[in-house]
Formats: structure tokens, C-alpha cells, sequence
């Protein structure tokens, strides 16, 4: 899609994982207005640096994700993004509170250990089966 000619947009294109990850620390959160997601890495990735993340609420998955983890809000219209984002951004204790609960949903289900352990389980569960 082409990207708007404003002064408030930055396109850069891809960037390493260092320089993604510093941004995300600078930032206040993550807007993912995409409603086509089936998991949003994104999300995921702000969630693990403690940001918040404010979604497009016709994804159902994302909408999901920030109803189980506490960790950001969603809109339908313009006037709910206008809100939800000034809320977010004129409230820093609401702000923080959903990055930490995001980080804390994104550690309690995510975790490498986590999701090897589910794949393992999964396996033997299907092992047994077939047998």
C-alpha cells in the first residue's frame, strides 16, 4: 500500500531486529490496524517490551488476545481509535498497567520453554494415538 506523504510518518522499511526493538522501547505503544491477523507478532513483540498495543477490533484474534492478556484496547470507528489512543497516551498509569499485563501474558504463554513444552505435549498426545 502506498505509504501518505506526512511529516508524522517515518517508512523505513525493514530494519534489524536491534533497531525494531529499540524503537518499540521508545515508544509509548503499538498501533496494528490490520483486521487480517491471525497472530500478530507485532503485538507480541510490544507486549514483550512492555508496551501496550492498540488494535483493530474487526480482527477477532487480536481482539481476543487483548481481551486474555489485559495487555491493550481496540476501536471500530475512528472517533473509538481517536479516544482509545488519547486515552493511551494522556494516561500513562492505564498505558503501563496493560504493557506489564501484555508482558506478563506474553511470558506466561510464549515463552520458548512454554511453546516447546505444548509442541512436546502434542506430539506424545498424537504418538499415543497412533499408536
Amino acid at each position: 500500500m502506498p505509504v501518505p506523504d506526512s511529516p508524522d510518518i517515518v517508512a523505513l522499511g525493514f530494519v534489524s531486529d536491534e533497531v525494531k526493538f529499540d524503537a518499540l522501547a521508545a515508544a509509548h505503544l503499538a498501533v496494528v490496524p490490520s483486521p487480517y491477523e491471525s497472530l500478530s507478532i507485532v503485538a507480541l513483540e510490544a507486549w514483550h517490551t512492555g508496551r501496550p498495543v492498540l488494535v483493530n477490533g474487526r480482527c477477532e484474534v487480536l481482539r481476543a488476545q487483548c481481551l486474555r492478556s489485559n495487555g491493550g484496547l481496540w476501536y471500530g470507528s475512528y472517533e473509538e481509535f481517536r479516544e482509545a489512543l488519547s486515552l493511551l497516551l494522556d494516561r500513562a498509569e492505564v498505558r503501563e498497567a496493560l504493557g506489564r499485563a501484555g508482558q506478563r501474558f506474553v511470558a506466561e504463554h510464549y515463552r520458548w520453554s512454554v511453546v516447546e513444552e505444548k509442541y512436546r505435549a502434542m506430539i506424545d498426545r498424537l504418538g499415543r494415538g497412533a499408536a
